[in-house]
């Protein structure tokens, strides 16, 4: 016969039970977990690249926007006088050119060139290259400070009388950048206040290069925000009560099979070693199962049965004893019954 395997206990299981499911509770609130930080690292990408793109916007609008100045300034009649009488450059840009309407303050520098690009006048401080070179070089970014600076250059337009293929002169301007990023511009995404740039490594950088070392922090959605807070809130709550449901699992597994199981088990080891006549009581409590109620009625139904088998054995072991020492048609006791007579007298 095959030996029988030794199996684990009820408890056993129900605690293999409980783990898994605890397991299991932990696999998926790590699952929800990360796939909230997934959605929340994407809502940030792409309010990031929103952001990025509306810099990008306000960039090349205020590029636009410097460069219609810089047409407009070099427009200004005042500025054809000082290339026909540069005598007076000097005074005349020190208290008038900045004191106009023509120059907004954001513009830090400017200088007026005559036609083979060499500044009207030699000054101590000055931002600006004193010679520009030939052709007219587009607008480009110094960035020898610690701020960038956008430098605009435009040709001076001959007047009525005048040849054209020519510019009577050039100016210069130098705009700084960081003060009307900050401070002149709506955003939307970005916190104006953190907006920089990236060290260039080098003088002079493209406007396109100044685009791409731009550098910010995105400002904080209420939206996002609220959103992350009900998340959050949702997945601790429910992490809450996953956590209390397995607690609870096992007492209640306790209670519910592995008691009614244990009390059948201890019936049978009783019914081992007792003359018979052993009931097993209600298991049901106040919550009955069907199945140990089932084992239960079973057991004691086996039980009654056993016993009415074991009086019908007695019954018939007593007919056979009579059968056995009497004889069948007087009722005498036979030489069986006289023999073991003898045999049980005491010894004289």
């Amino acid at each position: 016969m095959a030996d029988s395997r030794r199996g684990l206990s009820i408890s056993s299981y129900a605690l293999i039970m409980v783990a898994l499911v605890v397991v299991a509770f932990v696999a998926y609130g790590l699952f929800t977990y990360r796939e909230f930080q997934r959605v929340h690292a994407d809502m940030e990408a792409t309010a990031h690249a929103a952001a990025r793109d509306e810099l990008r916007l306000v960039m090349e609008r205020m590029l636009r926007e410097s460069e219609e100045m810089a047409d407009r300034f070099a427009q200004w009649e005042e500025v054809s006088q000082q290339l026909d009488v540069p005598r007076y450059y000097a005074y005349w840009r020190s208290y008038r050119m900045f004191n106009h309407s023509v120059l907004p303050d954001y513009v830090t520098d400017a200088e007026v060139y005559d036609r083979d690009g060499v500044a009207l006048a030699k000054l101590d401080v000055n931002e600006l290259p004193s010679q520009i070179g030939m052709p007219l070089p587009p607008a480009y970014v110094d960035y020898s400070a610690t701020e960038p600076a956008l430098l605009v250059f435009r040709a001076v337009p001959a007047i009525a009388g005048e040849a054209k293929a020519r510019p009577r002169g050039y100016v210069g301007v130098r705009i700084g950048l960081l003060k009307q990023l900050r401070e002149n511009r709506v955003y939307r995404y970005i916190d104006p206040q953190t907006i920089g740039f990236a060290p260039a490594g080098k003088a002079t950088i493209t406007w396109a290069e100044l685009q791409a070392a731009a550098q910010f922090t995105v400002r904080e959605n209420p939206m996002s925000k609220s959103v992350s807070g009900l998340l959050s809130g949702a997945i601790a709550n429910l992490s809450v009560i996953l956590g209390i449901f397995a607690l609870l699992l096992f007492p209640a597994l306790v209670f519910l099979i592995v008691r009614p199981l244990r009390a059948i088990s201890a019936h049978i080891d009783r019914l081992k070693s007792s003359p018979g006549g052993l009931m097993l009581d209600n298991l049901a409590g106040v919550l009955p199962i069907a199945e140990t109620e089932k084992i239960r009625e079973s057991l004691n139904e086996y039980q009654n049965r056993l016993i009415d088998v074991h009086s019908s054995l007695e019954e018939k072991s007593e007919e056979l004893w009579t059968i056995a020492h009497h004889d069948a048609l007087t009722g005498a006791k036979n030489r069986r019954a006289f023999d073991e007579f003898m045999q049980n007298l005491p010894a004289l």
